[in-house]
């Protein structure tokens, strides 16, 4: 298992596991928003105005997407904020996720929360903000199976959103 950038040569299957997110959860959190564009392609472009300061667009971050892959199969993909701003450091945080439907429940999020945050290391950061909402059990699981600990939660539009904040060692 590893985690690596999104290519075009990766584009049959991450439109696969892209449509199996959809049918699921109708929205993709760490996918980089990629439920709007209109193609893998122009997500792709997507992805490169993000990872430069010079390009991010004003009142963004700089971010980089992975997917956790092994053996060209895509278990997962996540986006990882470098920084925070004012509405990621309520809501957001740095790190953003989500697991193959017909994957979850047997650790690939914590192996690929465990990558992610060795990326944050590298960045430079201390600890990493991750955000679930309460009732996604499983990534409340995933967060402490990290050493993630519980700082606040707060109203989300009628929802409740945890706000964990996870050591990077």
């Amino acid at each position: 298992m590893r985690l690596i950038s999104p290519t075009i040569d990766l584009k049959e299957e991450a439109v696969a596991f892209f449509d199996e997110l959809i049918k699921d959860n109708k929205a993709i959190q760490g996918g980089a928003m990629y439920e709007n564009f209109e193609s893998y392609e122009a997500w792709l472009e997507s992805l490169v105005i993000y990872e430069n300061k010079e390009t991010v667009p004003v009142g963004k971050v700089c971010a980089t997407t992975y997917f956790l892959e092994d053996n060209n199969i895509i278990y997962g993909v996540v986006n990882i904020r470098h920084e925070l701003n004012d509405y990621l450091r309520m809501y957001g945080g740095n790190i953003g996720y989500s697991i193959r439907p017909k994957n979850r429940r047997q650790g690939y999020g914590s192996i690929m929360l465990s990558k992610a945050l060795e990326i944050c290391k590298n960045l430079g950061l201390e600890k990493a903000l991750v955000t679930c909402y309460k009732t996604n059990l499983g990534s409340a699981g995933v967060i402490k199976n990290n050493g993630g600990i519980l700082d606040s939660e707060i109203d989300d539009e009628g929802k409740i959103l945890q706000r964990y904040w996870v050591p990077i060692k």
